[in-house]
């Protein structure tokens, strides 16, 4: 039996969230689509949690009126376990 063999390409974060969404539309499982796609499964579940993470982001403006609040609350998420508190 002959072994498949993945060649490394470099992709942009743009051309990954066009493979997860691709995937996302065609209905098939992660492995299946990737087999398909010569594409590394484990690279998918990374790029697509990345994603996925960027995506879940919010933005608050700070105005003068949000200051005069008694307390202020943010948290922000840096990734790889780093996340900035503010209180």
């Amino acid at each position: 039996m002959e072994e498949k063999r993945l060649v490394r390409v470099q992709r942009s974060e743009r051309e990954w969230r066009e493979i997860v969404e691709r995937q996302a539309r065609s209905g098939m499982g992660v492995r299946p689509f990737c087999d398909g796609e010569g594409i590394s499964a484990g690279c998918f579940y990374h790029w697509r949690a990345r994603i996925s993470r960027a995506r879940s982001g919010r933005f608050v403006e700070v105005t003068p009126e949000l200051m005069n609040r008694s307390r202020i609350r943010a948290e922000l998420d840096l990734g790889q376990g780093v996340v900035v508190r503010i209180f």
